[in-house]
């Protein structure tokens, strides 16, 4: 758990580092980031954190329409560019062969890892049976707000995200 919260740490600073724009350093962010974190991963009663989780989803999807939103007015940037240049934004395969593939395969692969947690959720759940339905909501809801980034960030960006 402690090393899974280090890397939160590290997106999570680099995140903060884009979108503030303070010229702070890194170790300044993670002194910042870090101890929040730690504290939340150490907590023996997972029920205290189960608290945060509406906040957690607004901040989510929150992001994703900031994201979003961002990509589709950055999206008038290229549609300046002289016609002979607009090939270049969008292609159907990927622009550098299939190997800059593997980290997004790693990623794909490491979100099953979510699977572990299943069974202390639903040992902790008053009402278990409903776990199935609300499993097959979060699962709805994030497949869409990661559709709605993957196609509006693509059109925004194309092969320079």
């Amino acid at each position: 758990l402690l090393g899974t919260m280090s890397g939160y740490v590290v997106l999570i600073t680099q995140q903060l580092q884009g979108i503030s724009g303070l010229p702070w350093q890194t170790m300044t962010w993670i002194a910042i980031v870090g101890p929040v974190l730690w504290f939340l991963c150490m907590m023996r009663d997972i029920s205290a954190v189960a608290k945060l989780v509406p906040l957690a989803v607004v901040a989510a999807i929150g992001s994703c329409i900031l994201i979003s939103l961002a990509a589709w007015d950055d999206q008038d940037h290229w549609e300046s560019w002289p016609q002979k240049d607009h090939a270049r934004i969008h292609s159907f395969g990927p622009e550098h062969g299939f190997l800059p593939l593997g980290t997004a395969f790693g990623t794909i692969v490491g979100s099953f890892s979510v699977m572990a947690n299943v069974p202390p959720i639903i040992a902790e759940m008053k009402r278990p049976h409903k776990f199935p339905q609300s499993l097959n909501m979060a699962m709805m809801i994030t497949v869409a707000l990661y559709l709605a980034i993957i196609i509006i960030g693509y059109w925004g960006y194309g092969n320079f995200i």
